[in-house]
């Protein structure tokens, strides 16, 4: 296995939004793209994840993550994979789905994510969340995790698929069946809530 790392690492630029194809959607971030745990040409796998000091400027498309983006740490048989994030920030504006640091479906499958002293300052738009994107965790156990985080952007309300932001998690957190930790952790931003709906 290989173990990507990245350390004081940042990005300006303007996170695309997401796009779809063959009905996939693939949804990048600032520092690290798509699907953060898959194998490479060698069929070596990117199992276990680490960031540190790394932060995004520009503004977070739809689904994409303000450090990594879409299915951070999925789990991949017989491998879980393992993404932890740490003292890494944003300030753009997050729109739908994404996230201020991870983006949508992190910790997917029973795969593990934390972010450990993350915040993010952008507004957060509905289905958003100012740490993690929607549906964290979808079908794992404890497959997000966020530790001393918190976001300062106003959170939009209720768009038309019924799905709120949050100011820490997504909307559709723990998704089928899956399950989120949050400690330590708040929003100051209008409409305050860790969790969207």
């Amino acid at each position: 296995n290989v173990t990507p790392t990245a350390i004081n690492c940042y990005s300006k630029g303007d996170i695309a939004d997401s796009i779809t194809k063959s009905d996939t959607i693939y949804a990048g971030g600032g520092i690290f793209g798509y699907n953060i745990y898959v194998s490479n040409s060698n069929n070596e796998y990117f199992q276990y994840c680490y960031f540190n000091n790394c932060s995004s400027n520009g503004p977070i498309g739809k689904y994409c993550g303000g450090i990594v983006g879409m299915i951070a740490g999925i789990f991949i048989s017989p491998n879980y994979g393992n993404v932890r994030i740490t003292n890494c920030y944003s300030t753009g504006d997050i729109d739908e789905y994404g996230g201020g640091i991870f983006g949508s479906r992190a910790g997917d499958a029973g795969g593990y994510t934390i972010a450990e002293n993350c915040h993010s300052t952008g507004s957060i738009g509905s289905g958003a969340g100012g740490i993690y994107g929607d549906k964290s965790a979808k079908g794992g156990n404890e497959g997000a995790n966020a530790l001393n985080c918190y976001s300062t952007g106003d959170i939009a309300g209720i768009n038309d698929n019924n799905d709120a932001g949050g100011g820490i998690f997504g909307a559709n957190a723990g998704y089928q069946n899956g399950t989120v930790n949050a400690s330590g952790c708040y929003s100051s931003g209008s409409n305050g809530i860790v969790t969207g709906k």
